[in-house]
């Protein structure tokens, strides 16, 4: 008789347990989907606002390169990145970065970003140092384009 109580006592702590368990579980997994729905919200958020300066989302600058007789925006902007990437090549640096080579590193470009018809923003190191670095450009009328140093930043040491 003692055995059979006992038995029914554990049998009905198992069940209570393992329901209670996949009731937790289900709202577990509820809240789980809940903030993964919640965070890929926000990253779509994140994304549009981090390509809003950008010349592939710009409206007005594309219109402003057609005017100038540019039709491919994507052809301009492997154009123009390459353009500052080859001023790499000069042995004291990339001439756009505004600083001179230091412990004979030269600075270069690394990354380069198009904002508009007007502006790019750029990212430099000499292996010891980095910074930013806004570049003004210029459409010519034989379809060449010219640099200009805007502003630059460089960061101290310490903050890699």
């Amino acid at each position: 008789m003692y055995l059979f109580v006992f038995s029914v006592c554990i049998n009905l702590f198992t069940y209570m347990y393992f329901t209670g368990k996949e009731q937790q579980d289900a709202r577990s997994m509820k809240n789980i989907r809940a903030r993964l729905k919640s965070s890929r919200d926000s990253l779509a958020v994140c994304n549009s606002q981090g390509n809003y300066f950008s010349i592939e989302n710009d409206n007005n600058a594309q219109a402003y390169l057609r005017d100038n007789n540019v039709e491919d925006v994507k052809a301009f902007v492997i154009k123009v990145t390459d353009g500052i990437m080859r001023k790499n090549g000069n042995p004291k640096g990339n001439p756009l970065v505004g600083y001179d080579s230091f412990e004979d590193q030269k600075y270069i470009i690394n990354k380069v970003k198009l904002l508009n018809h007007r502006w790019a923003i750029a990212d430099f190191n000499n292996n010891k140092q980095w910074g930013e670095v806004l570049i003004r450009y210029f459409i010519n009328e034989d379809g060449s384009i010219d640099y200009e140093t805007a502003d630059t930043v460089l960061y101290p040491t310490g903050i890699n």
